[in-house]
């Protein structure tokens, strides 16, 4: 997992930079575990796709959980390119 080496996210910005005219919008979303499963995060998505009116973009690491979720709220990965020892991975969502 990407926590394991002490991860900082603005150390892999430049490596997508390449998308962020398409995908200006960066969504960051940390929920509690005890509120998994719940449908919190998928509001927080719907109202950030609502207030902003730019694509969005998120990077997460190759084989984490949270891919599944962002699949599931309408995102597609874009790309993947290795960071350090990981593969990161870019996922995208257009406005509807």
């Amino acid at each position: 997992s990407i926590k394991a080496m002490n991860w900082i996210p603005w150390k892999s910005y430049p490596l997508f930079q390449d998308y962020f005219s398409d995908y200006p919008g960066h969504l960051h979303i940390n929920i509690h575990p005890h509120f998994h499963g719940k449908g919190v995060g998928t509001l927080l998505i719907n109202a950030a796709v609502k207030k902003y009116t730019q694509p969005l973009h998120i990077v997460t690491s190759k084989g984490e959980a949270n891919i599944q979720f962002y699949l599931k709220n309408s995102f597609q990965e874009l790309d993947q390119r290795p960071f350090h020892s990981h593969q990161l991975v870019l996922m995208s969502r257009d406005r509807p």
